[in-house]
């Protein structure tokens, strides 16, 4: 092959190349035969409340954590998407380091109000969720082993609910999961959020604080999310003065001092649809 015309043809296999690579990626995802996951009973006050820390390999090389708290007769289930990077550092005894978040200091109001609750870690292989990372591939396949294995556990359909940037998560997985969701619920989401083709979203949930002075998670703005959900915003007002920054959850963003009533108004949609 004379000189010229090699060099095309390298050029044509790397473009190539190029192009088949996300596709790749995905079959890679697919193919994966996971490890049996591992789990870690986790010790109760209440005989009839089931504790279990799950560990996942989902994907290969990568295990994803999760925290699983149900009632003894749950009426529902739900998946728990913190904000920020999405560090909640679940050690395997059940303990949750991070704990600030709005959805995740609330856990045990979920399971009063008879939901079982799923809470995600970062993966093993990652360090933060922050970025592009909740629209990716392999946070894709995460959420689709944790809902297969979360659902099955408990017998239940499974709702995704996020707040703050764990909705993009929520939203991401309602949108493209292939594992059979019950739908979704977001609270104190962000703009970005509508990014995802909400058409293909079935029922849905939106929840923010009127007085929510975060900039990228704008009270008004949950009136165009809903729209696209085909549902209409349920704001909240009042709770306590804030003891942390306008977008932290120690303050309107996270519903602070309102809290059960925020989890009961969500309990009560996701237990009656």
């Amino acid at each position: 092959m004379r000189e010229p015309a090699r060099y095309l043809f390298l050029l044509l296999l790397i473009a190539l190349a190029g192009c088949q690579t996300p596709k790749e990626v995905l079959v890679d995802l697919d193919r994966h035969v996971p490890r049996a996951p591992r789990l870690h009973e986790v010790l109760s006050d209440d005989p009839g409340e089931l504790r279990q820390v799950v560990d996942l390999n989902t994907r290969k090389g990568a295990w994803q954590r999760y925290l699983l708290l149900s009632p003894k007769a749950p009426k529902a289930a739900a998946i728990l998407f913190a904000g920020g990077g999405g560090e909640i550092e679940i050690s395997s005894a059940g303990g949750i380091r991070r704990y600030g978040n709005f959805l995740i200091r609330s856990r045990h109001e979920f399971v009063a109000n008879g939901i079982a609750i799923a809470i995600t870690d970062v993966p093993s292989d990652k360090n933060s969720l922050h970025g592009l990372n909740r629209y990716s591939a392999w946070h894709l396949k995460d959420i689709e082993g944790v809902v297969a294995d979360f659902g099955k556990r408990v017998g239940l359909p499974v709702w995704l609910i996020g707040t703050s940037r764990g909705a993009l998560s929520a939203a991401y997985g309602g949108a493209y999961s292939r594992v059979l969701l019950a739908g979704i619920v977001l609270t104190a989401s962000m703009t970005e959020v509508t990014d995802v083709p909400f058409e293909k979203i079935g029922k849905g949930l939106v929840v923010h604080h009127r007085n929510d002075e975060c900039h990228v998670t704008p009270p008004h703005y949950a009136k165009t999310i809903a729209a696209r959900l085909g549902a209409k915003p349920v704001y909240f007002e009042g709770g306590l003065p804030p003891i942390s920054s306008a977008c932290q959850a120690r303050a309107a963003h996270g519903f602070l001092g309102i809290e059960p009533a925020v989890v009961r108004r969500i309990s009560d949609f996701i237990k009656t649809n």
